[in-house]
C-alpha cells in the first residue's frame, strides 16, 4: 500500500517524537542536589572506613544507602584551595588558588554551582568559617551564599587571636533547613559547610562527655549528628536528590610531628572521605577501591545528573567505574605551598602512582601505601620507581598554567589576616607573593613549627614574656621566616612595651619594606606613642602597599577620631567603605561617627549613594538599617 505524503510527514513527526522521548527517558530528570563538605575531617574517623568507634552513625548510614570511595586525596591540606579544587574540579596548578587569605577563585573559573544555576538549579551555600568568605571567590554562581560569621573572638585576658570565627554546626544546619525552605519548586543545589573538626577541638555536650581526652572525635561525632539532622529534614520533600559528602582535608594529630594540617602531605591529612548516594540510580553498598580526587566529584555529578562536563576540567567521572567499569588510569595530585608562603620553606607535591606516593621535597620520599598505609618507611626517593614517579610529576609541573598564580593572588588582606592567624597556618608572606628559591626541606623544621605554635599559644593567652621569649629563639633557627620578628612586635605592642615594639617592628619595615601587618602596626605604635602624623604616615604607607585594603583606611579614621579630626575621620572611614562595601566594620564605624556628632542625616545621605553605587553590599544596607532606627 502507498502512503500519502501528508501521512510520512506525520508519521516521521510521530517517530521523532518517540525519539525524544526516549531520549529524555535515558536522561536522568533534574534532581535536587546537596553537597555537604566536612572541614578537617580525616576518612580514617568515619565508621564506613574502618573506625570502630561509633562516631560516624548517620554518615554509615547514607554510605550504606550508596557508593563510598575508599582512597580519595584532597589537592591540598588547606581549605580554599582544597574548595576551589573541588568546585570547579581542577587542580591548584590550574586555579592558582594556593592558600587561605592572599588568594581568590578566579572569576574566570567555573564551578559547579554556574554549571547548575545555568541549567535551572537554584542555588545556595551556607560556609562556617572565615576561609570560605564570599570575597575568597567560591560565592559564583550561588543565588544565596550565607558567610554570616560572628565576630573574631578576643581572648580574655587580652591575648592575641589565633582561631577562626566560625558557626558551629547547631547553627548551620538551622541555616540551611531555613534556607532550603526557600529555595523554591525547580531542582535546588544546595552546598553546607561544617567547621567543628577544625582546632580547636571543644565539641558541646553531650559529645564532649562521650569523647574524654579525644575532643576531635566529639567534634567528628557532633558534625555527624548534625549532617544526620540535615539530610532527615531534606528528605522530608520527598523529592529525588544526589548527596556528595566529602572532606576537605584531615588533620594530622601529631602524625609526623604536625599538630594540625596545612604543612605536610602525608595520608592523616589528604586521604579524605566521599560518600555519593542517589537512590535508584546509584548501587547501594558499593566500595571503589581506586584511587581518586576531590577533583573527580564536580564530574561525576555532571555525568551522574545528564549535564555536559567541565571544560579544561582535571578530574574525571568516576559514575561508570561505580557501575562496574574500569577505572581511569591517571595519576593522583596534591600540593603544600604553606611552608614557602607562610614560612619561606619549601613548596611540597606529591603524585599518587597506584599504591605508590611519591613525595617532592628537597629530600624525596617514596611510600607503598599498599604495605605502609602510615607512611613509616620511606623508600628514598633516589630509586628506580622514585625517579619514574618524579619524571611525572614533573610533566605535571610543567602543565601548570602559568598565568594562575597573578590571577588568583589576592591582595593582602589585614582582616583575613587576623581571622586567619591560626595553629595550622596563617595568611601570606610579607610581600604577598611567592619566596624566591627552593627554601628548607619541612620535614626538618618539625620542632621549629611545633615551637612556633606553641608561641601563638602563648600570646592567645598573653603569655607574652613567655611567647617573645621562645620567638625569639627562633629567629636564628630561620631568618628567612619574617611573621616570628613580626608576632613578637605584636606581642610587644598588645604588652604594652612601645619602645620594644618600634625597634622590633622598625627594624623588619626595614627588610620587608611592602609588609603590610608591619606597616599597620608600626602605625599603632605611633599612635600610642601620640606621634600622631608618624602614624598618619604609616597608615599612607600602608595604604599604598595595599590599596584595595579597608584596614588603612579604618585604622587612620579611628586614629583621626581619637584625637578629635572628625570630619578627616569621616572622609577615611568613606574611603575605607569605598574601597570595600561589603565590610561591615568601616561602615560601623563610620554610622558611630556620625551618630556621636549628631549627623545621622548626613550618613543617611553618605550611605544612599554608597548603596546607590553598590546595591549588593549587604553591609551597607544593615549600616543604612541602623541609621533609620537611631533616627
Amino acid at each position: 500500500m502507498t502512503v500519502s505524503r501528508p501521512r510520512l510527514i506525520v508519521a516521521a513527526v510521530a517517530l521523532g517524537a518517540v525519539a525524544l522521548s526516549l531520549a529524555a527517558c535515558s536522561r536522568p530528570a533534574p534532581r535536587d542536589v546537596v553537597v555537604v563538605t566536612l572541614d578537617t575531617v580525616r576518612a580514617d574517623r568515619l565508621g564506613v572506613y574502618g573506625n570502630r568507634d561509633r562516631l560516624t552513625p548517620n554518615l554509615d548510614r547514607l554510605a550504606a544507602g550508596g557508593v563510598v570511595f575508599e582512597d580519595v586525596t584532597a589537592p591540598a591540606p588547606v581549605t580554599l584551595p582544597s574548595h576551589a579544587s573541588l568546585f570547579t574540579a581542577r587542580y591548584p596548578t590550574r586555579t592558582g588558588v594556593r592558600n587561605n587569605g592572599t588568594f581568590v577563585v578566579p572569576a574566570e573559573e567555573r564551578t559547579l554551582a554556574e554549571v547548575l544555576k545555568d541549567a535551572g538549579w537554584s542555588t545556595a551555600a551556607i560556609v562556617a568559617s572565615y576561609p570560605l568568605h564570599a570575597r575568597y571567590g567560591l560565592a559564583q554562581g550561588f543565588d544565596v551564599y550565607d558567610d554570616d560569621f560572628p565576630a573574631l573572638a578576643q581572648p580574655e585576658g587580652g591575648g592575641i587571636p589565633v582561631f577562626f570565627p566560625e558557626r558551629h554546626a547547631r547553627e548551620v544546619t538551622d541555616r540551611a533547613i531555613e534556607i532550603w525552605d526557600r529555595m523554591g519548586p525547580g531542582p535546588r543545589l544546595l552546598w553546607v559547610h561544617y567547621f567543628d573538626a577544625h582546632a580547636p577541638y571543644a565539641p558541646p555536650a553531650p559529645w564532649s562527655d562521650r569523647h574524654p581526652g579525644a575532643p576531635y572525635d566529639g567534634e567528628v561525632a557532633y558534625v555527624d549528628s548534625e549532617v544526620g539532622r540535615l539530610l532527615d529534614a531534606l528528605g522530608e520533600s520527598g523529592r529525588p536528590r544526589v548527596v556528595a559528602v566529602v572532606a576537605d582535608h584531615g588533620e594530622s594529630l601529631g602524625d609526623h610531628g604536625e599538630k594540625t594540617h596545612g604543612v605536610f602531605l602525608y595520608q592523616s591529612t589528604l586521604r579524605v572521605p566521599w560518600i555519593l548516594c542517589a537512590p535508584g540510580e546509584l548501587p547501594a553498598a558499593t566500595r571503589v577501591a581506586a584511587p581518586a580526587s576531590l577533583v573527580d566529584v564536580v564530574p561525576t555529578l555532571l555525568d551522574l545528573l545528564g549535564l555536559p562536563p567541565l571544560d579544561d576540567a582535571q578530574g574525571a567521572s568516576l559514575l561508570a567505574t561505580v557501575r562496574g567499569g574500569d577505572a581511569p588510569d591517571r595519576p593522583v595530585y596534591g600540593e603544600s605551598f604553606v611552608p614557602k608562603l607562610d614560612y619561606g620553606f619549601s613548596e611540597l607535591r606529591t603524585l599518587r602512582a597506584g599504591t605508590l606516593k611519591y613525595i617532592d621535597a628537597p629530600a624525596p620520599e617514596l611510600y607503598d601505601l599498599a604495605s605502609d598505609p602510615g607512611e613509616r618507611d620511606d623508600l628514598g626517593g633516589d630509586s628506580a620507581e622514585a625517579r619514574r614517579i618524579a619524571g611525572r610529576l614533573q610533566e605535571f609541573a610543567n602543565d601548570e598554567d602559568a598565568d594562575a598564580e597573578s590571577r588568583a593572588a589576592g591582595r593582602l588582606d589585614p582582616e583575613a589576616i587576623a581571622s586567619l592567624r591560626s595553629l595550622g597556618y596563617v595568611a601570606g608572606g610579607p610581600g604577598g607573593g611567592f619566596p624566591s628559591g627552593r627554601g628548607r626541606d619541612p620535614k626538618a623544621m618539625v620542632s621549629y613549627l611545633r615551637d612556633y605554635d606553641r608561641a601563638l599559644g602563648m600570646l592567645s593567652e598573653a603569655r607574652f614574656d613567655e611567647g617573645v621569649a621562645l620567638l625569639r629563639r627562633l629567629v636564628p633557627q630561620a631568618p628567612e621566616n619574617d611573621r616570628v620578628p613580626l608576632q613578637i612586635g605584636a606581642a610587644l605592642l598588645a604588652a604594652g612595651k612601645l619602645d620594644d615594639a618600634e625597634h622590633e617592628l622598625s627594624a623588619l619595615v626595614a627588610r620587608s619594606p611592602r609588609f603590610l601587618e608591619a606597616l599597620l602596626l608600626l602605625g599603632d605604635v605611633d599612635g600610642r606613642l601620640g606621634r600622631i602624623d608618624a602614624a598618619i604616615g604609616r597608615y599612607r604607607e600602608a595604604a599604598a602597599v595595599a590599596p584595595d585594603s579597608p584596614e588603612p583606611p579604618l585604622r587612620l579614621g579611628r586614629l583621626l577620631e581619637s584625637v578629635g579630626r572628625f570630619d578627616e575621620a569621616a572622609a577615611a572611614y568613606l574611603d575605607g567603605v569605598a574601597k570595600a562595601p561589603s565590610d561591615p566594620e568601616t561602615s560601623a564605624a563610620l554610622v558611630a561617627l556620625r551618630t556621636s556628632r549628631g549627623d545621622l542625616a548626613l550618613a543617611a545621605t553618605e550611605l544612599d549613594r554608597l548603596i546607590a553605587a553598590t546595591p549588593e553590599a549587604v553591609a551597607l544596607r544593615c549600616a543604612r538599617g541602623r541609621v533609620a532606627l537611631r533616627a
